[in-house]
């Protein structure tokens, strides 16, 4: 994961070392979690009265949009989600969805925002699915709510911070070579292809509430986790 002078991310690199520890190097991939992040997903997904409070902001966003939401979390996740669905359009037995994904992560105090146009084909017998572009900063059709919901979770959820495309898109090699895992699935879920190739918008979006205290304006990017682990 990029860690650089300018940005200080140690906050997301120690969330994900305490949930991915580096002891666990050679697990199989289903091993490849500590006991407590597996604990804080019981708390937080399977305690009904926690999940509730979810589905009520979720509930809530859908009356002020007047959009349709879905929830996308799942029990292994180390994040609670839903999307918008922002637009459909279905011609025989393919349909192009536009989405509006929102994820808030059970590892530490930070979220997401990311737009996917999608097609969905179903034929023989089975279900077919291709992302056609992911929009990971407020433009063209996604702008308007983008930049509403990010202002809603910020309000809901105080002190959570926003992780830009550029450090969620990493690859969490200094904690398991066996998985590959990236950071977004590492914070997030597995649900969305960030891996294609077609990505509209700034990458570095909300960057700037990673900007180290002490910056000066001479920091340099280098590839390395922050010098201490406490």
């Amino acid at each position: 994961m990029y860690y650089a002078d300018k940005f200080d991310l140690r906050e997301i690199y120690e969330a994900l070392h305490r949930c991915y520890p580096i002891d666990m190097y050679h697990a199989p991939s289903s091993q490849n979690r500590s006991e407590k992040l597996t604990s804080i997903i019981v708390d937080n997904i399977h305690n009904r009265k926690c999940f509730e409070l979810w589905e009520q902001f979720t509930d809530e966003l859908a009356l002020e949009s007047n959009k349709e939401i879905i929830g996308t979390t799942y029990g292994n996740a180390p994040s609670v989600s839903s999307f918008i669905v922002l637009d459909t359009t279905t011609v025989g037995s393919s349909t192009r969805s536009k989405q509006l994904h929102f994820m808030i992560s059970l590892v530490g105090s930070f979220y997401t925002v990311i737009g996917e146009d999608k097609n969905t084909v179903k034929e023989h017998g089975g279900t077919f699915e291709s992302t056609n572009y992911l929009v990971v900063s407020p433009e063209y059709e996604f702008e308007t709510l983008f930049v509403w919901l990010c202002q809603k979770i910020e309000n809901r959820f105080t002190n959570f911070r926003f992780v830009p495309y550029e450090v969620y898109s990493q690859t969490m090699k200094h904690f398991n070579l066996d998985s590959f895992l990236s950071v977004f699935q590492g914070l997030f879920n597995d649900l969305i292809d960030i891996n294609t190739k077609n990505i509209i918008g700034n990458d570095f979006f909300k960057s700037e509430v990673w900007i180290a205290k002490e910056y000066t304006n001479q920091g340099k990017w280098t590839i390395m986790p922050p010098p201490t682990i406490n």
